[in-house]
């Protein structure tokens, strides 16, 4: 098998090629938003796998699990902040950066918040009254990165930690 940092690597270049499809689509008012959050979602899911992959001992689920995002990107971003910054992510700013995650982790059609949540920014779902709905019909999601300082903050890190994880050896 291939060693951890090839994995991380690996997982890393495609996170920056998921966001680099993010900004391209961002740009384009015709693309449905549902596109722009469902590449957003995989681009932290897939940066977290990378930063994993720089652990001493990597989780065994780092292949399995699509629920890794809510647990780990506050820290990655809050380490990120720290050396930016040479201060700590604020614990309000933390709070909101948890719930941020939280709610990118749920866009993930695999994460259904114990089944409570299936809308998703991929896949259609049965909505109430048995009505089938998709997220180009439905907005997908509450997130508003532009509004909130602490998405700002998360859409200016993700290049950096990308960047940064593609460069390490």
């Amino acid at each position: 098998m291939a060693d951890a940092k090839d994995w991380r690597r690996a997982f890393a270049i495609q996170a920056k090629a998921d966001l680099t499809v993010r900004d391209v689509l961002c740009l384009r008012p015709e693309v449905e938003e549902c596109q722009q959050f469902h590449y957003l979602q995989m681009a932290c899911e897939k940066l977290v796998k990378a930063h994993l992959f720089t652990q001493a001992d990597v989780p065994k689920y780092v292949f399995t699990r699509h629920a890794v995002v809510a647990k780990h990107l506050p820290r990655i971003v809050g380490e990120y902040y720290r050396r930016w910054k040479r201060k700590p992510l604020p614990h309000a700013m933390m709070r909101r950066m948890k719930a941020l995650s939280r709610e990118i982790e749920l866009l993930a059609p695999a994460v259904k918040d114990a089944g409570r949540k299936q809308q998703n920014c991929e896949y259609p779902w049965e909505g109430p009254q048995r009505i089938v709905r998709c997220p180009a019909m439905d907005r997908c999601t509450s997130i508003n990165l532009n509004r909130d300082y602490e998405g700002r903050l998360l859409l200016q890190l993700l290049p950096e930690i990308v960047g940064e994880l593609c460069d390490s050896d």
